[in-house]
């Protein structure tokens, strides 16, 4: 909503966040529920999409006009989806953890380790 406020031309050009996965539970429903809430309450229904539990046919027509992909959890321990954003041509954003952090995602160059010449997504804290 913040976003939306201080630009305003981002509501003409019609961005959207699509925030599409799976609900392993009654914990996930139901923080996907209260998202849901919240999109309603700041009236952000049209730049906001949850899907829940996509078909794969779903996925791969997102992956195809998405710029930059999301990926909402810590502490993941390997991070199949920043893959499949990578795979896809999408910027990954992740944790700085698990392993996207260990295994995945290359942060920007770094004078210590000289050979990781090109950053291959973000991680944020």
């Amino acid at each position: 909503a913040r976003l939306l406020e201080a630009h305003p031309e981002y509501r003409r050009a019609g961005v959207r966040l699509v925030v599409a996965g799976g609900c392993r539970g009654a914990a996930d429903a139901a923080r996907c529920d209260a998202l849901q809430e919240l999109v309603n309450e700041l009236d952000i229904g049209d730049h906001v999409a949850l899907e829940r539990d996509i078909p794969f046919s779903r996925k791969l027509e997102l992956l195809r006009w998405a710029v930059m992909g999301l990926h909402t959890m810590r502490d993941e321990h390997f991070g199949i989806g920043i893959v499949e954003f990578m795979a896809a041509g999408v910027v990954p954003v992740a944790h700085r953890s698990g392993g996207p952090l260990l295994d995945i995602v290359h942060p920007a160059w770094d004078p210590a380790r000289p050979f990781d010449d090109r950053a291959a997504g973000v991680l944020a804290e």
